[in-house]
């Protein structure tokens, strides 16, 4: 299968890693192995997600198709289709009524997940649409694309809200914060901009960058906007002021994947020369060195407890970190083609991992005393 190197980088669905599936047993000795293995999908997996109340998880693949699998039974309840091309992401409102899913073929659709049935056709990008994400009182769904725009759509209505425009070369990431009331967009034209959700009007446009801005994480209270650059830096952003707080510097390469930690007070980097650190938020300092990926480090993810943190590398492995003693806990090898995403479960239980091969390989997670 040919891979796209553009399709990499944007197709990350926000705020969704991939199928993940609830395992009875932890990981155990040096070299696990893959718990379950799904297939079904005929191309790359781009994007999964658990609903809410975890029993469903709903998969978008290059085939064009979703499928939603029973968590119990790891069979394929549906397969929904509508989409013309490759569909880049599908996630799930907070009540787990409602799928979005967002295609290649510029198009988003909302979806009814008790009856599978289509509910709206939402038109409006010229170009493919590369992630979604609701925001966190679902009453807005945010798309962005790449013709540079992020449209901000009613879900009650079907209605575009307010369409995004000032960045001036392509997307890279889009963030809601906590609360909902802010967007932020990272661009290529090496700046970070806010937006105000409820007017569609831009409130800061955040310089300091001298590349590219490829990651971006809003801490877990709201009030702190971290962003990765091309130029090896990450800076640290006051969202109510709009005014750089900090520069944490110590990558030799682009730093393409951030994360805060549930408590907030660790921040997570990971970059291309393939080095993964960890920042003390509180000290503003470098507190640990991960090493042990030999290729990019493309997407870093706490668990939901704070106490592991899974990296994907272009390596084709994903490697878990205890993050109270730096220490690796496991090397998860994974499919002979681009791991493409990796998630946890809801109940930290469980790491899913995808590949371009259109497979998905679930792991159980350390026990920790």
């Amino acid at each position: 299968m040919k891979t796209n190197n553009r399709y990499v980088q944007n197709f990350t669905c926000s705020f969704v890693g991939c199928l993940g599936f609830f395992l009875a047993s932890p990981l155990q000795g040096a070299d696990p192995q893959p718990k379950y293995i799904f297939e079904g999908h005929k191309e790359w997996i781009y994007s999964a997600t658990f609903s809410p109340n975890g029993r469903i998880l709903a998969s978008a693949s290059g085939d064009g198709t979703i499928k939603l699998w029973d968590v119990t039974s790891g069979k394929v309840q549906a397969t929904l289709k509508g989409h013309t091309k490759a569909v880049t992401c599908a996630v799930f409102s907070s009540d787990g009524k409602t799928l979005a899913s967002a295609s290649v073929d510029t198009t988003v659709k909302l979806w009814d997940v008790a009856s599978r049935k289509e509910l709206v056709h939402l038109k409006g990008h010229t170009k493919e649409v590369m992630t979604i994400i609701f925001s966190p009182n679902d009453k807005t769904l945010a798309s962005m694309s790449a013709d540079d725009t992020l449209m901000l759509w009613d879900v009650a209505s079907g209605k575009v809200h307010a369409v995004l425009k000032g960045h001036e070369d392509r997307l890279h990431r889009m963030s809601f914060s906590p609360d909902g009331k802010t967007l932020a967009s990272g661009s290529s034209d090496s700046t970070v901009k806010l937006w105000d959700v409820a007017s569609g009007r831009e409130i800061f446009s955040l310089k300091g960058h001298k590349y590219k801005v490829l990651c971006i994480a809003f801490s877990p209270d709201g009030k702190t906007l971290a962003s990765g650059s091309a130029d090896e830096s990450i800076r640290l952003w006051d969202v109510g002021t709009g005014k750089q707080l900090f520069i944490l510097n110590g990558h030799k390469g682009n730093v393409i994947s951030l994360s805060y930690s549930p408590d907030g007070k660790t921040l997570a980097s990971g970059s291309w020369e393939g080095t993964l650190k960890l920042w003390d938020v509180a000290l503003i300092k470098e507190r640990a060195i991960l090493e042990g990926h030999i290729e990019a480090v493309m997407q870093v993810a706490f668990s939901p407890d704070g106490k592991t943190l899974a990296s994907r590398s272009m390596d084709k492995t994903i490697k878990l970190w205890d993050v109270r003693t730096n220490a690796e806990l496991a090397n998860l090898k994974g499919n002979a083609d681009f791991l493409s995403c990796i998630s946890f479960s809801p109940d930290g239980k469980t790491l899913a991992s995808g590949s371009v091969d259109g497979t998905l390989k679930l792991w159980g997670m350390p026990s920790f005393k």
